[in-house]
């Protein structure tokens, strides 16, 4: 009997251990509470590093222009722009050869170098003689299908027209004798640029033209090599020039304009948000460049009158009676004359 007693005693301690054993199983492991996140910075956007080139004089409007330009695109995070003003980078010349070379550069350059440059000789005429009676009217030209053709066959040539309605300025006489009428320029040696659109003009004005480039422009007065050039008031004044002249024609022969140009190829390496940076402040800066230009005339006509600069007319009929000879003179497409009367006469009709 006790042997039950006993052995019933001993199971009895073995449950009892057993249920203390269950209750004290340990507690939960507790999960670590997860760190925060720490927000990933995006790497900023790489600059991308071009040159702006221009052969205009310091504080001329196509210069000031070329600040503003090269503000915008630094202001945008996206550009390292460093600016060459007067002619710093070489001649117009020689930029148009680094733009053809892919040389990462932004360059000022006209419709007659761009064309000449290119082979697109139609380009040249938005610089015909008496084209515009007010400056802001190439735009009946540059917002044109016609011109959105040439800029295409520019670009299939590795030139990029970013724009080209920078006015750079009317562009008027500069002569050591009046020259009134036409046969008044017969004899004279007329500096023009290194562009076959100049050599027309002033051959069809019945001048003989001398290509010189700009920085030795006032040596070449001086010595008797030109007497005699074409230039806007400003940028006449900003060079000296009014130093080795005399006279000045109260009535501008041809509005001169400029644009922005860059090698297609550098072009398509850059980003769609840099190409549309570059586009909007060519198109900010076009209203900044006729802005500039309207004062900075005022202010150069007066400053030349004081430095003993005469003023004088000449007779604009005279000399619109040689358009058709410049025309002629150009290799200029069938009907691009005809084409651009329609586009101007179309644009002053509806303003």
């Amino acid at each position: 009997m006790k042997k039950l007693f006993s052995l019933v005693l001993a199971m009895c301690m073995v449950f009892a251990l057993c249920a203390c054993g269950n209750s004290a199983q340990p507690a939960a492991t507790q999960e670590p509470a997860p760190a925060e996140s720490t927000p990933v910075e995006e790497a900023p956007a790489e600059k991308t590093a071009l040159s702006l080139a221009t052969v205009c004089a310091a504080g001329t409007p196509t210069d000031l222009t070329c600040l503003k330009f090269q503000q915008i695109l630094n202001d945008s995070g996206l550009f390292d722009i460093t600016y060459y003003g007067q002619s710093q980078y070489g001649s117009v010349a020689d930029m148009m050869e680094n733009i053809l070379g892919d040389d990462n550069l932004i360059a000022i350059a006209s419709p007659a170098d761009i064309g000449d440059a290119a082979g697109v000789g139609d380009l040249s005429a938005l610089m015909a003689p008496f084209l515009c009676d007010d400056p802001r009217e190439i735009r009946a030209i540059t917002e044109s299908d016609w011109f959105a053709a040439l800029a295409d066959q520019c670009y299939a040539k590795n030139i990029k027209i970013i724009n080209c309605d920078f006015i750079e300025g009317t562009r008027y006489f500069w002569t050591t004798k009046k020259v009134v009428e036409p046969s008044d320029m017969a004899g004279l040696k007329f500096r023009v640029p290194g562009s076959a659109n100049y050599v027309n003009t002033f051959t069809a004005f019945g001048a003989t033209p001398v290509t010189i480039a700009v920085g030795d422009l006032y040596t070449a007065l001086q010595n008797g090599t030109a007497d005699a050039f074409e230039f806007p008031l400003a940028d006449a004044y900003a060079w000296q020039l009014n130093e080795v002249s005399k006279y000045v024609a109260n009535q501008n022969y041809v509005s001169g304009f400029t644009g922005l140009i860059i090698s297609a190829n550098v072009w398509e390496t850059l980003t769609p948000e840099q190409q549309t940076v570059i586009n909007d402040a060519a198109k900010e800066c076009s209203e900044f460049c006729f802005d500039t230009f309207d004062e900075k005339t005022a202010e150069a006509k007066q400053l030349l009158v004081d430095a003993g600069i005469e003023f004088y007319d000449i007779d604009v009929d005279a000399y619109k009676a040689c358009v058709d000879e410049y025309f002629n003179l150009s290799t200029f497409s069938d009907g691009t004359q005809e084409a651009l009367d329609s586009l101007m006469t179309a644009y002053r009709a509806s303003h």
